[in-house]
């Protein structure tokens, strides 16, 4: 999302203008801890995370749809996204209008980090995001329009740093490196091949009582596990919120 407002492609009732000072948003753990906390048993009334961090909290429930509540993050960062009804202000500073807060807390050039969570709680669903930069205000700047970086050197706000897609990132421009291949087969490997094949598909009666003893707490830990998933799909927020 930032990218393609970094390189005025996102549109609202209006095209938004390209950035010029727009950085990647980097995830933070720290801030993550902050959002579960927000989450936690899917509250109304929400705990206090301290001046300097901007929060977006959506709650999603019974009345929500069965998509929102099973992928509560998608979900929100689909609504949060969703102007296309919305004026956005030609001058970037924010207008005080709360339908924008959020898509504003996202795209906040100054912004350099968030950590989001989501908690599935029976018939409803929460999913947060908290930002490095305390929320949004009335008539404050949100970014700076200009042209967008087109290589490295334009990235001088930090270092190392290097662009990527419009915005500056800072961190060292990753190297990918063929990873050797190799070829052998052995007698002794291919036997105990076999005899692992055979063992998975011949466990002893103990080992098949205790696999089907743990069917459900595996169940639970695959569910659980899934919204750590969908935690780094949006931030992966630097693809989702980038």
């Amino acid at each position: 999302m930032r990218s393609k407002v970094a390189l005025g492609q996102f549109r609202a009732q209006n095209i938004l203008s390209s950035a010029s000072n727009m950085d990647k948003m980097a995830w933070n753990c720290e801030l993550e801890k902050l959002a579960e906390e927000v989450v936690a048993k899917c509250r109304k009334n929400l705990p206090p995370i301290g001046r300097k961090y901007g929060r977006n909290y959506l709650l999603f429930g019974p009345s929500s749809t069965v998509y929102q509540r099973q992928f509560p993050l998608q979900s929100a960062m689909k609504q949060w996204s969703a102007i296309s009804n919305l004026a956005w202000p030609a001058s970037n500073i924010f207008n005080g209008n709360l339908a924008l807060r959020p898509f504003a807390n996202i795209i906040r050039a100054k912004t350099v980090s968030v950590g989001c969570s989501a908690d599935k709680c029976r018939g409803r669903s929460a999913v947060a995001c908290v930002f490095s930069s305390p929320n949004v205000r009335r008539r404050s700047k949100v970014y700076i329009s200009g042209t967008p970086c087109q290589d490295d050197h334009q990235c001088n706000r930090f270092s190392p740093a290097f662009c990527e897609n419009g915005l500056c990132v800072n961190s060292v421009r990753p190297t990918t490196t063929a990873l050797p291949t190799t070829t052998s087969t052995t007698a002794s490997t291919t036997i105990t091949t076999h005899r692992q094949q055979h063992r998975q598909q011949h466990p002893p009666a103990q080992q098949q009582h205790q696999q089907q003893h743990q069917q459900p707490q595996r169940q639970r830990l695959q569910e659980d596990g899934a919204l750590i998933v969908q935690a780094h799909y949006i931030v992966r927020l630097s693809e989702k919120l980038r």
